[in-house]
């Protein structure tokens, strides 16, 4: 069996975004020019209010948002922090021999890590049950991660902590074309928690609909990087593997924070 790899729950990396009515994007071709849309709410506290789009025309140096594709981006919440090691461990375990140490950083309001997708899909799904929302990942019918075949649960009741399979799983792998073909599925019609599409990282990164084309999020230039994200010029990281604790460092033009760096 094939090991997982860890990634880093940043709730974006994975920030965490929450749907509205539906947080579907569309792809298909087309020439015309972008346009704004997506009307929301209040933002829930800790998330940031992010109007969707039409991109049609193109970002440079992009490998999404490309000249004659026209890409819509729904109207969403996003998380404006990395989900931290409180925030995961309220919920969830962290699977394998690692945890967070030392060494890498440990606190409540660290980034969580050492966190795979198997365990980023649960922890989305007991947090929206958590707070009455419904979850958006799935396996069959089944929405409740305590319920999905290979949890693995630590401690009873109230007090259950769960993570997804160490190892790869199949009955966790989606190989089909429909619900009824095995693994995670989504349903993006849910206003539960989830991990942002490839796109919807991208977007968030470059500002939303003002889709800047700075190196980094929230600066063009590397006399200011500093300002933004924990590198290796800034002191500790350079000696490699260590993080920080989250929003430390300024946002981006969204007001979303640590999208360069840390984690």
């Amino acid at each position: 069996m094939k090991k997982l790899a860890m990634i880093a729950l940043a709730l974006f990396g994975a920030v965490l975004v929450l749907g509205i009515a539906s947080c579907k994007n569309s792809v298909s071709d087309g020439s015309s020019g972008g346009s704004v849309g997506g009307s929301l709410p209040q933002a829930p506290a800790g998330f940031v209010r992010v109007a969707g789009a039409t991109v049609s025309d193109g970002v440079a140096d992009s490998e999404v948002f490309l000249r004659g594709r026209k890409l819509t981006i729904s109207a969403l919440y996003a998380s404006d922090h990395e989900v931290t090691q409180g925030e995961y461990e309220k919920y969830c375990k962290y699977g394998g021999d690692e945890a967070p140490s030392d060494m890498c950083g440990v606190g409540a309001n660290y980034p969580a890590y050492y966190v795979s997708w198997y365990d980023a899909v649960v922890y989305c799904n007991l947090r929206s049950k958590a707070e009455g929302l419904a979850p958006v990942y799935k396996i069959g019918s089944e929405t409740n991660p305590a319920n999905w075949p290979d949890i693995v649960k630590e401690r009873e009741g109230a007090s259950a902590k769960y993570c997804g399979p160490t190892f790869e799983n199949s009955k966790w792998d989606y190989v089909g074309d429909s619900d009824t073909d095995g693994g995670v599925t989504q349903d993006l019609r849910a206003n539960g928690y989830r991990l942002p599409t490839e796109a919807e990282w991208e977007y968030l990164a470059r500002d939303g609909s003002a889709l800047s084309t700075n190196k980094w999020s929230g600066t063009n230039e590397e006399s200011e990087l500093s300002y933004y994200a924990w590198y290796k010029k800034d002191g500790e990281q350079a000696n490699g593997g260590h993080c920080y604790e989250i929003a430390k460092k300024k946002p981006n033009g969204l007001g979303l924070y640590d999208m360069s760096g840390n984690v």
